[in-house]
């Protein structure tokens, strides 16, 4: 079978997050903690991991496109319950992304999917009494020694909650011996701060704080997270010590600390069917080759039946009883160019493809082989392949040849529309296409007919191609 190779990415590295518990079942009105939310600045590659470049600048374009979003934006949310029922605290996910981003990146990524992994540290609740008839004395400078039956609200744990209220922007302080200059020291404003004092302290005067219960860290992942419009998950691995403490403690909050990985497979276009060493062989010295295949220019490639006949039933039936290559132990591929045939078997023989090297017409050639032989593996990897190129790697008259062939072939149909979608969205250049003018010469109708029916209900489009149509009484 084809083999294939995980690639990953984060989407965000070493995020932080404090994640609650509320009540049970779960409701749209929990208290949810945003874990990840669109931002090209935070895309990065793994280190030592080797990537397409023009696929990492694809799905960067789209996170700065989805970024740019007014209303939706992709993002991924967590909320805890405990329930009762079960008597254990439960942790789901919610990824929330645009249909238009999904779109676009499951068209170049194959088998796509969001990992988050991190760890935890479970926290506890503090209360802290506060005595509300006693303040301390304020004054225009910076007290560092509130009274002590003032508790923990100390000026500095106001100043980092508060800080563009809490100081004067600014004092001017000027004398008959010198000119006016802006006071550098900042200054605790006296009228602002018994007022966010008051905002800070509960009615019943307890301070809520949160502390980490002890220096214990734990792992955890959420796994298999796909890239859909709107989806909930339950999978959390590593609840175990969540809920263990708040069994025994009465655990409401979980700091953590993670990262969103994406992940998707990048097919190499190899086939490991067989032993690669013994398939070299055959390759290099065609020892006992028993049938021969011929090009379209009449180059001659020496083979084997059985390779040929364990990778296409088509083959397989060429060379049974009544077949003329049975006899003749010849395959004539008049409609496939040497250069496409040399494709077809370095995959038949275990060899790479190198894909990237290679030219539209060319890739176009062997899946037109690969799909009239059914060999349906190399189908799949050419497919695949296609699908998570960004549209920028084709000419549109490559985008148009890929189309004509794809659009009658149902395995290929999330190509098709691919396809379908970079020519109405590229009008322009579809008209002026070498492709399209050639078949506007010869069938106009059948070119003007086919336009009409891509572009449907999209009259604003259809108006932007150079129609022909012959409109002709033929009675």
């Amino acid at each position: 079978m084809a083999s294939d190779v995980t690639r990953k990415a984060y989407l965000l590295k070493n995020g932080e997050a404090r994640l609650q518990f509320v009540g049970s079942p779960p409701s749209k009105n929990s208290e949810r903690a945003l874990i990840f939310t669109a931002d090209s600045d935070n895309f990065i590659c793994i280190p030592d991991e080797t990537y397409d470049t023009d696929q990492i600048q694809f799905i960067t374009r789209e996170i700065e496109k989805a970024t740019g979003l007014d209303k939706i934006k992709p993002k991924i949310e967590m909320y805890g319950k405990y329930d009762t029922f079960f008597q254990t605290p439960r942790i789901y996910t919610d990824v929330l992304f645009p249909q238009e981003f999904v779109k676009s990146l499951s068209g170049i990524l194959p088998e796509a999917r969001i990992r988050i992994k991190g760890t935890y540290k479970v926290l506890q609740q503090l209360k802290h009494f506060v005595e509300p008839s006693s303040p301390p004395p304020l004054s225009s400078t910076f007290s560092a020694s509130p009274r002590s039956d003032f508790g923990i609200i100390h000026p500095l744990i106001l100043a980092k909650r508060f800080r563009s209220r809490l100081f004067s922007t600014s004092a001017i302080r000027q004398n008959h011996k010198e000119p006016a200059r802006m006071e550098t020291q900042p200054r605790i404003d006296p009228i602002i701060f018994p007022r966010l004092l008051n905002r800070y302290v509960f009615a019943d005067h307890n301070v809520i704080s949160w502390t980490p219960f002890d220096d214990q860290v734990y792992a955890f992942s959420v796994e298999g997270l796909e890239l859909k419009e709107n989806a909930t998950y339950e999978g959390f691995q590593g609840l175990e010590k969540l809920a263990e403490y708040y069994n025994s403690h009465g655990l409401t909050t979980a700091k953590l600390t993670y990262s969103v990985i994406l992940e998707w497979k990048e097919f190499e276009g190899r086939n490991d069917g067989f032993e690669a060493s013994t398939l070299e062989k055959l390759f290099d010295g065609k020892p006992l080759a028993d049938c021969v295949i011929k090009a379209a220019n009449g180059a001659e490639f020496e083979c084997h039946r059985n390779i040929l006949g364990v990778n296409s039933d088509v083959f397989l039936a060429m060379f049974e009883v009544g077949m003329s290559e049975s006899k003749t132990h010849l395959i004539d591929m008049k409609d496939v160019s040497e250069e496409g045939v040399k494709m077809m078997l370095d995959y038949l023989y275990g060899r790479n493809l190198h894909l990237e090297g290679r030219t539209e017409g060319d890739i176009l050639e062997v899946l037109k082989a690969a799909h009239k032989y059914n060999i349906s593996k190399l189908e799949s990897i050419i497919a695949q392949f296609l699908l998570y190129k960004p549209m920028d790697w084709f000419s549109m008259d490559g985008v148009l040849d890929f189309y004509f062939f794809v659009k009658n072939v149902d395995a290929l149909c999330s190509f098709a529309d691919k396809l379908k979608a970079a020519i109405k969205g590229n009008t322009k250049k579809f008209s002026a296409s070498a492709t399209y003018q050639k078949w506007m010469e010869k069938e106009p109708n059948a070119a003007a007919q086919f336009v009409l029916q891509l572009f449907e209900t999209d009259e604003h489009n259809v108006f932007d191609v150079n129609l022909v149509v012959d409109i002709s009484d033929d009675d």
